[in-house]
């Protein structure tokens, strides 16, 4: 920090404040805030791309735009965007008061206790209820986007559809996540493979000759895949086609 002789204020000018402020958490929550909304625009676009195809691949009557994916972002982002950002608003709430709780349960560790033990169950509550509200919000993103309904509207739809299908819903989600983890390793480690031998075949012998040339691009490779998969798969609108 630069310091002109004889002024002092130039420390606490130039000086960087790590104390607690209204602008320091204002700007954390609409972080929070911009990130959920973006996975909410990434579920509305895929699920709006997916049901037209879905709802209307055979219907000759249906004027079918050249770009699915385009239409449902450009709703994404005009009719559909209030109520994705009431979504995206509901999961940063929830996401706060989760790390809060954590924060208390870390400093309620170090002390010990009673309150500890109290601590960590309402950290299991409130995480369940997280898991719950953040399923609820996908579906009901996705029913926006079938329906271009309202934020609420949809979640009542929501709840309204898996009462009559007694949650059924909710284990074929469930099922269907693990089936399409397993595969995202499967493919995850054929393109591990794959990358292994073509590398080797067509990186010089010099180079081949170490083991971790070969090896470290094609698990990059690999890591790469997995974590693709991984973001479609939690993205997936499979329950309302």
């Amino acid at each position: 920090v630069y310091r002109e002789p004889g002024n002092f204020d130039c420390m606490e000018v130039c000086g960087f404040a790590y104390g607690a402020s209204v602008s320091r958490f204002f700007h954390m929550f609409m972080l929070i805030w911009v990130g959920m909304l973006f996975m909410e625009i990434l579920v509305h676009t895929i699920a709006g791309a997916t049901a037209m195809w879905y709802f209307h691949r055979n219907d000759d009557s249906y004027d079918m735009p050249s770009s699915p994916a385009f239409t449902a972002l450009k709703w994404s982002l005009t009719s559909g965007f209030g109520s994705l950002a009431m979504a995206a608003f509901i999961l940063t709430v929830v996401r706060i008061i989760v790390n809060m709780i954590r924060e208390a349960e870390r400093r309620a560790a170090e002390e010990g206790g009673a309150a500890y033990f109290l601590m960590c169950i309402l950290r299991c509550i409130v995480e369940t209820l997280e898991a719950w509200i953040q399923f609820m919000t996908k579906m009901s993103t996705i029913v926006v986007a079938i329906t271009n309904d309202q934020f609420w509207p949809s979640c009542k739809r929501t709840m309204g559809m898996f009462y009559r299908c007694y949650l059924e819903g909710i284990m074929i989600e469930r099922f269907a996540s693990i089936t399409l983890n397993f595969f995202s390793m499967a493919i995850a480690l054929v393109m591990f493979i794959v990358s292994y031998f073509i590398l080797g075949f067509v990186l010089p012998d010099e180079w081949v000759a170490s083991v971790f040339v070969p090896f470290l691009p094609a698990l990059v490779v690999c890591i790469i895949t997995y974590l693709t998969l991984q973001l479609l798969r939690n993205l997936d609108c499979k329950q309302f086609c």
